[in-house]
């Protein structure tokens, strides 16, 4: 799919809402809005397109990302923009006011029509002025009516040149490189299993009574440094912003622990894991880990937590990666975008790694260093 979200809103719109007055695409002024989004009156269009399909629409061209907070990052951080683009508050959207000029080729809009029986705008155009594809510049709508804009919007789909319309001669002197993945030495890693925020206490218990051991095995560990961190994991509120930095810091040992048969074990003894349905309509899911012994209901974080604000199921089968493929949507996601999955041990709740173009020295070392702060 390489529709822009513009341009996949506008054409449901016009085709199925009787009255065409995408409010949520147009602005006043002629031009795309860049944050787009269905009103509240035209959002019963899209419901008819699986969850998954949304979400392709709502993130094309965006490639799987790293996980910002690790293994603590919230299950539903990806579907933001599901929410925002198909099912969002129009009071909150509202103040999303940057937009970006409408740009076409033709050429490529008529081989849509022969290919599909429909033209649309290509997401590259947003912010590209040439097409690639066919070595010509893109062509501009200079509508600055959101009605003329509206028409001229349905003249490209068929295949029409707007009278309110130019067209740049000029090259650009640099073609914009395309995502083909992560070109620099930079390790990032993607997390298919998540965990809450009281983790960190459990994960810190173990370490309390192992980080001796551990420094000696490791150079890159640091005695004094991992005290002042459980002391923050052990003591601090989990809501405070000390823990949430200690709890960062953590991720940096997650790849180290996982190798450590003893840590292994321990996480074994004291981890259960359940199903969380993550999107509006619960048709996607995702994977996180829990403490067998917590107190939800006590706990500072809980208005904040998946556990306490998503419905999940318990999972009685192995966690593997047969069961993240059909359950975790990122995970999926992550193995049909990068066509491999790159394993840094051999359980489920460790990383995977994302394009990583790194020596096996520097990628030890980034494996550990990563989350640092």
């Amino acid at each position: 799919m390489d529709e822009s979200l513009q341009s996949f809103l506008f054409r449901q719109q016009m085709l199925f809402a009787g009255e065409l007055n995408p409010k949520g695409v147009i602005t006043k002024d002629g031009m795309w809005y860049s944050y787009p989004y269905a009103h509240q009156e035209v959002q019963h269009i899209f419901h008819r397109f699986d969850d998954s399909v949304l979400l392709e629409a709502a993130e094309v061209g965006e490639p799987i990302k790293a996980c910002l907070d690790g293994i603590f990052t919230p299950p539903d951080s990806y579907c933001l923009s599901l929410r925002g683009s198909f099912f969002s508050n129009e009071k909150w959207r509202s103040r999303m006011s940057c937009k970006t000029g409408i740009r076409f080729c033709q050429a490529c809009v008529n081989e849509a029509i022969s290919e599909y029986g429909h033209g649309y705008f290509r997401h590259q155009w947003l912010k590209n002025t040439w097409c690639y594809v066919h070595e010509l510049p893109l062509r501009h709508l200079t509508s600055t009516s959101y009605r003329n804009a509206i028409e001229d919007v349905k003249e490209v789909l068929v295949g029409g040149i707007p009278v309110n319309e130019v067209c740049t001669q000029k090259r650009p002197s640099e073609v914009a490189k395309s995502s083909l993945g992560n070109n620099t030495k930079k390790l990032e890693l993607f997390f298919a299993v998540h965990a809450p925020y009281c983790l960190g206490r459990l994960l810190a218990s173990w370490l309390r009574l192992n980080l001796n051991k551990l420094c000696e095995s490791n150079k890159f560990i640091i005695r004094e440094e991992w005290f002042a961190v459980l002391f923050k994991l052990l003591v601090l509120p989990i809501d405070s912003y000390d823990y949430l930095q200690a709890i960062r810091k953590l991720n940096a040992l997650i790849i180290f622990l996982g190798r450590r048969s003893t840590f292994s074990e321990y996480m074994s003894e004291h981890v259960g894991y359940v199903r969380m349905f993550v999107s509006p309509r619960r048709q996607l899911s995702e994977v996180m880990m829990l403490p067998k012994e917590r107190d939800c209901g006590l706990c500072a974080k809980k208005e904040d937590c998946a556990v306490m604000n998503l419905e999940y199921s318990e999972i009685k089968e192995e966690v593997d990666l047969q069961f993240l493929f059909r359950y975790s949507h990122s995970f999926k996601r992550y193995a049909l975008d990068q066509g491999y999955i790159d394993l840094t041990g051999n359980h489920a709740w460790m990383p995977f790694r994302i394009n990583s173009l790194m020596s096996e020295e520097e990628m030890k070392k980034g494996e550990l260093m990563k989350f640092e702060s």
